[in-house]
């Protein structure tokens, strides 16, 4: 029997909302493996002087723990 657990992360990028998602994900492959399920939950924008400044997006990301 598999076990999955969740955690959310934010990713940050000045590009655009894909590449801050795409970052979320590349950080978390640095420390976590079996990643089965990524879910967007919410995007952001980070003004400065009436400009974006910086693209988030929140996800979550469902792995298998090792037993």
């Amino acid at each position: 029997m598999n076990v999955i657990k969740a955690i959310e992360l934010v990713g940050s990028s000045p590009e655009g909302f894909e590449e801050a998602v795409k970052h979320a994900i590349e950080e978390a492959k640095k420390t976590l493996r079996h990643i089965r399920r990524v879910e967007v939950v919410d995007f952001e924008v980070l003004m400065e002087n009436d400009e974006i400044k910086m693209y988030q997006a929140k996800v979550k990301l469902y792995f298998m723990v090792e037993r």
